[in-house]
């Protein structure tokens, strides 16, 4: 993400765990300051699901494009019959697939590491247990999403298509 705001007010700093030695006007233990708070955002990333949901993240776009790309095609002046290729909008349901299939091994894969840590450690609270079992959730459940939204784009575009064969 992106945050925009003026260097010279102090008020853009406050909540972000910069204070002010984060301002570039200022000289002191700034970069100190930043490299912790660059340490925490990618800490988030990492608890949020990292590279993994990012392949998520792609998936998803990936399906957007294929259905807006077959959505202007098939409602467009040419039909689905006149393509060579016409049958590739089932893509977009293979990718919906592929993301709740990728979001549940990815858990699995979580929850293995967590049980080798959980092993290794001698005390372990049950808070943080479930904390990360609520993270471990994060994956599939947006895998379900783009499985639904994949899976709804697809009907979409196999109605159209349907219609404009049987016409």
């Amino acid at each position: 993400f992106i945050i925009l705001m003026n260097p010279q007010s102090e008020s853009n700093y406050r909540g972000t765990g910069c204070g002010k030695a984060a301002r570039p006007d200022l000289k002191g233990s700034g970069e100190a300051t930043n490299r912790s708070t660059w340490k925490t955002l990618e800490e988030s990333f990492q608890v949020m699901g990292g590279v993994f949901l990012l392949v998520q993240i792609v998936i998803l776009v990936l399906i957007l494009i294929l259905s807006i790309q077959k959505a202007a095609i098939y409602y467009g002046k040419k039909g689905p019959s006149e393509l060579s290729f016409h049958r590739s909008h089932h893509a977009i349901l293979f990718l919906g697939i592929f993301g709740i299939v990728w979001g549940l091994f990815t858990q699995l894969a979580g929850l293995i590491q967590a049980l080798n840590a959980i092993i290794a450690a001698a005390d372990v609270s049950p808070a943080l247990i479930l904390m990360g079992l609520r993270n471990s959730f994060i994956n599939p459940l947006i895998g379900f999403c783009t499985l639904l939204l994949a899976a709804l784009f697809w009907g979409i575009l196999q109605g159209k298509y349907s219609a404009s064969v049987k016409a």
